[in-house]
């Protein structure tokens, strides 16, 4: 990816691993494990830009659990903040240049106090996620942060076993596209969005199909 092409001018020791660097074999197994856990950041970088709420086990998995300072970039960070914990990550897009972005890893690198301010609200044992969800709300009063009850299969399970009604949706195409940015949905000589992005027919066939496992658990639990 280029931004990390010209982040290494500054980090040459970037370590990147996968198929596209036909070496992700290296951490196979438990290997990624103490990779991982041996490094302070973690590069979250998305596979599309300003798509909504895409946000994937880069952030969760690979950066949070395993104690790294995810430093994010694809998703836009008003969508982070809904959902993540106070100063928990880094926005690529807060810093004018790649230079810029660099050059304040560098300086958490080298400074252990302003470093372990991203890991404040897992350190404070007094602070539900009711109260990390009001300090991004003081910060960013136009951010209405998500509670934890609401996500994924716990949110489903909810809206089938309570009287809510039903939502006829007669185009998933248009449900879905009608609020993405155009830096998603377009690309330069394409106006159908799922070729102009190809990754969102991925994603909205891993949503449906997640949506029938689940059914079906429900059926034989």
């Amino acid at each position: 990816m280029k931004y990390v092409d010209e982040m290494m001018r500054f980090i040459p020791n970037i370590k990147r691993y996968g198929k596209c660097f036909k070496n992700g074999h290296q951490l196979a197994g438990n290997k990624i494990r103490s990779f991982l856990e041996s490094h302070k950041f973690y590069l979250a970088f998305e596979n599309s830009l300003h798509c909504k709420d895409y946000i994937t086990e880069k952030f969760f998995d690979n950066a949070l659990l395993h104690n790294a300072v995810p430093v994010v970039w694809g998703t836009m960070k008003s969508d982070y903040l809904r959902i993540a914990p106070p100063h928990s990550f880094i926005h690529a897009e807060d810093f004018s240049s790649p230079e810029e972005l660099a050059k304040y890893l560098l300086y958490l690198n080298s400074n252990d106090t302003a470093y372990r301010e991203y890991f404040k609200w897992r350190e404070d044992p007094g602070s539900s996620w009711d109260d990390l969800r009001r300090q991004v709300e003081q910060k960013y009063p136009s951010i209405k942060t998500s509670n934890h009850r609401t996500f994924g299969y716990e949110q489903l399970c909810h809206k089938l076993f309570t009287a809510e009604g039903q939502k006829i949706i007669p185009s998933l195409r248009e449900e879905i596209f009608k609020t993405e940015s155009n830096d998603c949905t377009e690309i330069e000589g394409e106006n159908d969005p799922l070729q102009a992005n190809p990754l969102l027919k991925t994603n909205i066939f891993v949503k449906v199909q997640e949506i029938r496992n689940f059914l079906q658990y429900l059926q034989e639990n």
